[in-house]
């Protein structure tokens, strides 16, 4: 994390931390995301990607079943 890349991709990002580091973790990459760079996560709990994403894209067996913004898909 030398240079500030306009793209991170993160898989399953907060396996084997503590609670205060996943705590930092979630704050830095909001203000990643906020200061324009674009974070991809891969991860399997939910709960966790509610809390940091605004957009999904759900992938089933390698194909895409929904895709779109957080709040939209919460109505589906």
């Amino acid at each position: 994390m030398l240079h500030r890349p306009a793209i991170r991709l993160l898989d399953e990002q907060t396996n084997c931390l503590d609670p205060p580091g996943i705590q930092d973790l979630r704050k830095h990459l909001k203000m990643l995301a906020n200061d324009g760079t674009a974070i991809i996560i891969s991860g399997n709990l939910l709960a966790e990607i509610e809390l940091i994403c605004d957009s999904v894209l759900i992938l089933d067996n390698g194909r895409m079943v929904s895709d779109g913004k957080l709040e939209e898909l919460r109505r589906v």
